[in-house]
């Protein structure tokens, strides 16, 4: 069995340049598709993981596209831009979007 590993950076600020409040990300949404603009959501995660590992049999993950998005008291921040698989290679690391205060 192969795996794709996806990797993230928590964000640490909000959109307008304040802190992020201790505990304020209660998790992140993954999504993935057959294209960077057919994305669905696949996985909920915990605010603690910043990394989800795929197991794929022969490969299914090749050319799939992936994206994060956090989710806290505000809603779900956008999506991070889409990645696509294209080797049996971890993804690259994103740097989450912020968050806007209401």
């Amino acid at each position: 069995m192969i795996g794709t590993v996806l990797t993230w950076t928590a964000p640490t600020q909000l959109a307008n340049g304040d802190p992020l409040p201790a505990n304020f990300i209660t998790g992140y949404r993954i999504y993935r598709g057959a294209t960077a603009l057919a994305l669905s959501a696949v996985l909920d995660v915990g605010a603690t993981p910043t990394e989800v590992a795929f197991s794929s049999i022969a490969g299914t993950n090749l050319g799939q596209w992936f994206a994060v998005s956090a989710l806290s008291p505000l809603g779900e921040s956008v999506q991070t831009a889409a990645e696509q698989l294209t080797a049996f290679f971890t993804v690259p690391a994103y740097t989450m979007p912020s968050f806007t205060r209401m």
